[in-house]
């Protein structure tokens, strides 16, 4: 099993969590599990870290840890209780905390029985490794990271052989897999298409059956009319630009032309990948993990839409911030705006190579992943600030000082933030 190269705030909570099971009176293993497990084995980073517990609820375990660590005099933040909401799929209660930078979830390892055709189980409880781990999505996201001996589990004993040959799995037939849920036949294709891995047959197969369309179809047309609506609010009450996004107000025209039932061309339909990517307009109540699927699929739609000439400079290294750190895609914004669909296949492929020179000639390709030089701990410690939201716009300011500067190091980062950073005084430790 492949060993995971841990940041060194991973470290030190790893250490923290050990440390601290030991007081209890009663013996808890923990572990990190899901997407965290597969982006460092992929060498990717992710700060969002679910804490999974062999026997007690994630709540009471957070607040004691929370305990623990003002004990020790490390920042952390207040406990919160995430309620479960069977009707979002979310069975059972979570707790976030944040502390060293990092975003903990904890839960503990469960198990859930289903009735045919609902998404709400039954039954949800305690489980082993292997309950929990068969009911996830895909067995790439099934992994676990046990922080006691520092080593990798895989209780499918499918997913590190998916993550080694690039395969889409679930772990238990696909069938019953997308009848409890069927917004994981989008989380499949999701994760195809960001990974270029490969989807089974069997799932394939699955993934086209009528029962299961039926019910990706109903959940994904509820939610459309929501995000729409939101656009118009958004345009009609003028808060485009409160987020400080320099392509909001262009979203939010863009959003109300397509409310139009006129105006819903089929070329004109990839700007819904605007709104399904623009997280501060959805609705909480839609569990929307729909949403980036949507947007990878537009891709093959988007290429034959962009002409070079029209904007040379869309792709520059300030609007790839933008697309890296998850803001509404300027890419998708300016290509919709000199559109016309054209069936000429060499056009399209012409168009799309001189995209891809464009991407190269920035040397954009590798910086899609490129971590971050400055991390959420690194800056609160940095200018001495208590976490909060302000994180998020000084790590954009750290993606666009990187990709302004490709040579620079930490340190030359670092005093660019200092002398740049507005983040509020009210935040100080």
């Amino acid at each position: 099993m492949r060993v995971i190269q841990l940041s060194d705030a991973e470290d030190q909570l790893c250490s923290l969590l050990v440390e601290f099971t030991h007081t209890l009176p009663q013996a808890i293993e923990c572990y990190i599990a899901g997407e965290w497990v597969r982006d460092k084995w992929l060498g990717l980073s992710s700060n969002d870290v679910d804490i999974a517990l062999s026997s007690m609820m994630g709540f009471p375990f957070a607040e004691q840890f929370s305990s623990f660590l003002q004990s020790k005099n490390i920042p952390c933040t207040r406990v919160t209780k995430v309620e479960s909401r069977p009707d979002q799929s979310k069975h059972l209660e979570t707790a976030k905390l944040g502390v060293l930078g990092l975003d903990l979830d904890f839960v503990n390892f469960r198990s859930e029985e289903y009735t045919s055709g609902s998404r709400i189980p039954i039954r949800v409880g305690f489980g082993t490794k292997f309950q929990d781990a068969s009911r996830r999505d895909l067995t790439i996201n099934a992994l676990l990271y046990n922080v006691h001996t520092r080593s990798v589990e895989d209780p499918t004993s499918m997913g590190e052989h998916d993550l080694k040959n690039a395969i889409i799995r679930t772990p238990r037939p696909p069938k019953e897999t997308f009848l409890e849920d069927p917004l994981r036949v989008l989380r499949c294709i999701r994760f195809a298409s960001r990974f270029s891995y490969v989807l089974v047959q069997e799932l394939v197969k699955e993934a086209n059956d009528e029962e299961v369309k039926l019910g990706v179809q109903d959940h994904f047309l509820d939610g459309i009319p929501v995000l729409f609506k939101g656009a118009k609010l958004v345009s009609e009450f003028k808060l485009e630009k409160i987020n400080g996004n320099p392509s909001s107000e262009k979203e939010a025209a863009t959003g109300v032309k397509l409310v139009s039932e006129s105006e819903k061309r089929d070329n004109e339909r990839v700007a819904m990948g605007l709104f399904f990517r623009q997280q501060s307009i959805h609705s909480p109540i839609l569990d929307a993990h729909w949403t980036s699927t949507i947007l990878f699929s537009l891709v093959q739609e988007l290429v034959p839409l962009w002409r070079p000439d029209d904007d040379p400079d869309l792709l520059n290294p300030t609007n790839v911030g933008f697309i890296k750190n998850g803001d509404p895609i300027l890419l998708q914004s300016s290509a919709f705006q000199y559109t016309h669909l054209e069936p000429d296949a060499g056009d399209i492929i012409e168009r799309y190579n001189e995209l891809m020179k464009k991407a190269e000639e920035f040397d954009l390709i590798k910086a899609v992943d490129m971590p971050h030089l400055l991390n959420g701990h690194d800056l609160t410690t940095l200018l001495g600030l208590r976490p909060g939201r302000w994180v998020k716009s000084d790590l954009s300011k750290v993606m666009e000082w990187q990709l302004r500067n490709p040579g620079g190091n930490k340190a030359e980062c670092e005093n660019y933030i200092k002398t740049t950073s507005t983040s509020g005084a009210e935040h100080v430790m």
